[in-house]
């Protein structure tokens, strides 16, 4: 029972596409969508293999270069008009549309895409591929897999079958040999990192998701299912109805049941049941309205695999206001759109070009017109990369253009980026503090130099970006860089016996506060000086500065003040908690509060000024309103030494 086109084929292509956009619609509900890819490679393989073989089956009219030619002239023409087009489409939308922080991703995968190579592109650029907020064109991946295999896979078996007869069962026994070795790449990934690693090569645990070695027996499963079905399967469509429809039935389950057999095993009963189904002829069973449905998806499945995703990842992870915070209507308009737009791609692009390799005499006017999917989408992405890297348009451009205070100079920038501390003072200076906290440490690095130079003191900068000072239980390894980190600043403590300590750190509203009061107590040990700076009041915009607006949307206009109602009290009651025990414990505290807040509001811009850098962070001139505070404890401690 042999067909040159297969209703059921374009069946499971169709239900295979509809997995996989489901599954990046909304991936709690179909979570083992993804698996449709699999499908799709073995698919591949079952519809790619005549057509390698054909490169080998020479007559006095044609030679196997002109075979070879035509062979590589209809995978270019059946794939890069619809990929050429998609990602144009895909570097317009996501410029206009996502924020300009995606720019430099989108860019390097779109021509990794190019380059046929997307799929180390997506390994470089979004890693696993499973975490949120992906690289709007990490589903490339495949199509670069699968173009490596048509590259790949005719010079393999053209070193096995070259000048021999049996063409088909030589290829059988290539295929079954690559099987062999990639199924055990697949399933134990150890194994090829250890090679790797043998070589000088150090690679992640998703390598084995996206390398080529990895799942070109998926391919060559189907390459195989081709081979045989003649002599050894042509029994199997004669079987009853029920038996038939098990493997058919069984993959619709796998493939949308809201259970997911993990990327390891479920790639594996992917294919068998791709495997069976095709074998069977099982979805011709299917009734014509559910035949008419798929077919028409199936026909249509490239293009809409290929549109899918940057569409959903504006609807999805857009910053754009109007989307608001509920993204369901905007994925199901996405949704609709795949369909829509995959549509027109696959009557006006797709279907216009795949079949022009048979057209005698249009070679050079396809070879020219195909250039332009590749030269298009090349201009874009060089573009998107320009302005992500040298910012002609200013989209990344803060709100508010208060100047950093973390570094009095260069150097101090260079170092802390090393975790070096910053050292400042004269030989005629006899006293030193230390500056320690995250980012809201660095805040105040040119202010409290300010105020060590008025006071005659050295200073020592020494904040860590994401970094509060917890040092643990000592008794312990640390558990994490940060405490390691904070556990050599505590030693350079004790070795260099700074005479006081001034620690600045975001207190968040959920921290319980123990480890804190831990760590202050045994750093008091050794420095018996400490001032600890509270929280300044945090403003409630944190996305507008986190989330850079996209092209479309108007620069966010930061509010000068705002009403003490509409600020992030839940902070001030844990300050206030943390004040409290510091003071109880004879610690100095300063509240910087009282320089931004009254009773009725609290402000960022005063006297033609930004007081801050963004929600949180007080820019120069903001910290400087607490230097008097400074000079205050630095006086103290030096009257206590007399």
């Amino acid at each position: 029972m042999t067909r040159s086109f297969r209703i059921d084929i374009q069946i499971l292509r169709g239900l295979s596409v509809l997995a996989v956009v489901f599954f990046h619609a909304k991936q709690s509900i179909t979570p083992a969508g993804y698996l449709g890819v699999d499908v799709f490679f073995v698919i591949s393989g079952f519809v790619v293999t005549p057509l390698i073989i054909r490169i080998f089956q020479r007559d006095q009219t044609q030679s196997l270069r002109a075979n070879w030619i035509h062979f590589y002239r209809r995978r270019f023409l059946r794939l890069v008009p619809a990929l050429g087009a998609a990602l144009s489409f895909s570097a317009v939308l996501i410029f206009l549309f996502a924020s300009p922080l995606d720019f430099n991703n989108l860019a390097h995968q779109g021509f990794a895409t190019l380059l046929l190579v997307g799929n180390f592109g997506a390994y470089s650029f979004s890693g696993n591929y499973f975490l949120p907020h992906p690289n709007p064109l990490v589903h490339t991946w495949s199509l670069s897999v699968e173009e490596q295999f048509y590259f790949f896979l005719p010079i393999v078996i053209y070193l096995f079958v070259r000048g021999g007869k049996a063409i088909a069962s030589r290829t059988l026994k290539v295929f079954a040999g690559i099987i062999s070795i990639s199924i055990v790449f697949f399933a134990f990934p150890e194994i090829a990192k250890s090679l790797l690693t043998h070589f000088g090569l150090i690679i992640r645990p998703e390598f084995a998701f996206y390398s080529p070695l990895s799942r070109v027996w998926e391919f060559a499963l189907g390459g195989v299912l081709f081979l045989i079905k003649d002599s050894h399967l042509s029994g199997l469509p004669t079987l009853k109805p029920i038996f038939r429809l098990i493997t058919p039935l069984l993959l619709i389950a796998l493939l949308f049941a809201p259970v997911d057999l993990g990327s390891r095993i479920g790639p594996i009963f992917a294919c068998l049941l791709a495997v069976g189904s095709i074998s069977t002829f099982g979805f011709d069973l299917f009734g014509s309205h559910f035949a008419k449905l798929f077919v028409w998806l199936g026909d249509r499945s490239y293009s809409i695999y290929l549109l899918h995703m940057p569409l959903m990842f504006v609807a999805k992870y857009s910053p754009l206001g109007h989307f608001g915070t509920n993204r369901a209507v905007p994925t199901f308009v996405a949704l609709i759109l795949s369909f829509v737009l995959g549509h027109f791609s696959y009557s006006k692009i797709e279907g216009r070009y795949r079949y022009r390799s048979e057209e005698p005499g249009r070679t050079h006017t396809i070879h020219k017109l195909s250039l332009i999917f590749i030269l298009v989408p090349s201009l874009l992405f060089g573009s998107i990369l320009a302005i992500s890297h040298f910012h002609p348009l200013n989209l990344a451009a803060l709100p508010i253009n208060g100047e950093w205070g973390a570094y009095p100079d260069n150097d101090c920038k260079k170092k802390t980026e090393r975790n070096i501390p910053c050292i400042y003072g004269t030989d005629a200076s006899r006293k030193t503090v230390l500056l320690i906290g995250d980012s809201h440490a660095q805040m105040l690095g040119q202010a409290v130099q300010n105020s060590a130079v008025q006071s005659n003191w050295n200073v020592v900068l020494w904040g860590e970006s994401a970094c509060a000072f917890e040092i643990g239980d000592l008794g312990k390894p640390a558990q994490d860089d940060c405490e390691k980190a904070n556990r050599e600043r505590l030693d350079w403590m004790i070795a260099n016996k700074p005479d006081a300590v001034i620690i600045s750190m975001y207190v968040l509203r959920e921290a319980t506060l123990d480890s804190y009061k831990n760590t202050f107590m045994q750093l008091r040990q050794v420095v018996p000086n400490v001032l600890i700076v509270l929280t300044d009041p945090i403003f409630p915009d944190n996305d507008e500065f986190v989330n850079v607006r996209p092209v479309l949307n108007n620069k966010y206009e930061a509010p000068k003040s705002l009403p003490i109602a509409q600020m992030l009290n839940g902070d001030g009651v844990v300050n206030a908690e943390y004040s409290k025990w510091a003071v109880s414990n004879g610690f100095s505290v300063v509240d910087p509060t009282r320089y931004f807040c009254d009773e009725v509001k609290c402000w960022r811009y005063a006297n033609g000024e930004w007081l801050y850098m963004d929600d949180d962070h007080l820019s120069v001139t903001g910290a400087k309103l607490l230097i008097p505070d400074f000079n205050k404890f630095l006086s103290s401690v030096s009257a206590k030494s007399k």
